[in-house]
């Protein structure tokens, strides 16, 4: 609206000039419109000024939240980093701790000791093998005990025959004879 203003008034003053009148009247006027274009002046640079600081306060609000975002975006990064580590260690663990029994129980079959218990935590493939051997070990457990109950009754029946044994080694060139 102020350089409309300014506009409307200075265009006719200037074609006067140009035409070329001169005066006490087209002084005035020149006057006025020089006092115009000042007062618009004035406006454009307050106007600039204003644009001048809501622009840095944009910019710097930009930046606060670009310095936010990063902060954020850091630390959502760390806390991923975090849980996928808690995740890979529980992971592992898991894995670890069956395979440590496996070989526990392999060990102690090896050495003719057979575990008490087999411990089975998953049914994955280190559960399924854990299952086998504890499967294994209870058939080993119930062939021992009947071969003590068929020794048992060996023994029984040889000592109520009351007839004499021998076994021969030919391999290791040795006799046994019973008593």
């Amino acid at each position: 609206a102020a350089l409309w203003a300014y506009y409307s008034g200075a265009r006719p003053t200037t074609e006067r000039m140009i035409a070329g009148e001169t005066g006490r009247r087209l002084a005035v006027d020149l006057e006025t419109m020089r006092l115009d274009y000042n007062r618009l002046r004035g406006l454009v640079q307050s106007f600039t000024s204003r644009q001048r600081v809501e622009m840095e306060q944009a910019f710097t609000a930009a930046r606060a939240n670009y310095r936010r975002s990063m902060a954020a975006i850091a630390a959502i990064t760390l806390l991923c980093l975090v849980a996928l580590a808690a995740l890979s260690w529980s992971v592992t663990r898991s894995l670890t701790t069956q395979l440590t029994e496996a070989v526990r129980v392999a060990n102690d079959v090896a050495l003719d000791r057979l575990p008490e218990d087999v411990r089975v935590t998953s049914r994955d493939e280190v559960g399924r093998l854990l299952l086998g051997m504890k499967h294994m070990v209870e058939k080993v457990k119930e062939r021992e005990a009947e071969l003590r109950v068929s020794e048992e009754r060996y023994a029984l029946a040889a000592r109520g025959a009351n007839d004499g044994l021998w076994d021969s080694d030919v391999l290791q060139g040795t006799v046994h004879y019973s008593r």
